[in-house]
C-alpha cells in the first residue's frame, strides 16, 4: 500500500472517536438502562485537532482596534493539546472523588465491565474580551465547547453507545482581574502572550469538564451508581 492510501485510511479512522466508539455505533443502549456499575471508568483523550482553535475577529473592540490577534500554527496546536489535557485530567479527578476506578484510555483488555468516556473539542474561541460591560479593551477570555459520549462495555463484548452529552464552558471575567477605578471609561489592556491565552484555554478546558462531571453525576445517580443528591438544608 503507497504512503499517501496509508495517510489517507489513517485520516478517515482519527475521527471524533476512537475506534472503541466506533465500535459500538451500530448499536445503542436505551438511557434509562439500568446498567450494573461499571467496575472501571476509561476517560479517552478527547480530539482536540489544532483548528478548532479559532481567533473571533467579530468582536466590535477587536475589529474597533485591530487587535484580531492572529494565531500561528503552533498557538493553536499549544491551545488545543492544553484542552485536551485539562479535560481529560479534570474528569480523572472528579471520578475519583465519586469513587471509581477512572483510568485514561483507551482501554486494555479488560473482562469486567466498564463505562468509556469518549468524545471530541468541538471548537475553541480565543480572544473574546471578558468584561464588554466595563470595555476593557485586550483581556481576551476563551471559550471552550465539546461533546461527548458515553459507551458501556459489559464483559466480553463490543461497547455499546448509552448517553451523548453537548458541554460549552461560559465566557466569564476572571474573578481575581482588578476592578478598574473608572468603571464607565474605556480601558486598554497590555496584549496578552500566547503563553497566556494557553493557560486561559485550559482554564476554559476545565470548567467545561467541571460541567460534564455534573452531567455524569446525574447519570450515576439515575442508575444507583452513586448515592443520591443529599437535598437543600433550609
Amino acid at each position: 500500500m503507497s504512503q499517501s492510501r496509508r495517510t489517507i485510511l489513517r485520516l478517515a479512522f482519527s475521527g471524533a472517536f476512537s475506534g472503541f466508539a466506533l465500535a459500538g455505533c451500530g448499536a445503542r443502549l436505551a438511557k434509562d438502562a439500568r446498567l450494573p456499575r461499571p467496575e472501571r471508568i476509561y476517560v479517552e483523550d478527547f480530539h482536540a485537532p489544532p483548528a478548532t482553535a479559532v481567533v473571533d475577529t467579530n468582536q466590535f473592540s477587536y475589529v474597533m482596534e485591530g487587535l484580531d490577534m492572529p494565531r500561528d500554527a503552533h498557538s493553536r496546536a499549544a491551545d488545543a493539546a492544553a484542552a485536551q489535557v485539562a479535560v481529560r485530567e479534570t474528569l480523572l479527578a472528579e471520578l475519583h472523588a465519586l469513587g471509581f476506578d477512572a483510568r485514561p484510555g483507551p482501554p486494555s483488555r479488560f473482562a469486567g465491565n466498564a463505562l468509556i468516556i469518549t468524545g471530541s473539542i468541538t471548537n475553541i474561541v480565543e480572544a473574546v474580551p471578558s468584561q464588554l460591560a466595563t470595555l476593557e479593551i485586550g483581556a481576551p477570555a476563551s471559550q471552550v465547547n465539546a461533546r461527548s459520549t458515553l459507551l458501556y462495555q459489559f464483559a466480553g463484548r463490543a461497547p455499546r453507545v448509552w448517553r451523548d452529552f453537548v458541554a460549552n464552558a461560559p465566557v466569564v471575567p476572571d474573578p481575581n482581574a482588578p476592578t478598574p477605578a473608572d468603571a464607565t471609561g474605556v480601558h486598554y489592556m497590555p496584549a496578552q502572550s500566547a503563553d497566556i491565552r494557553t493557560r486561559e484555554v485550559a482554564i476554559q478546558a476545565h470548567r467545561l469538564a467541571l460541567r460534564l462531571a455534573a452531567d455524569l453525576r446525574d447519570s450515576f445517580r439515575a442508575e444507583s451508581w452513586i448515592a443520591a443528591a443529599s437535598p437543600p438544608r433550609d
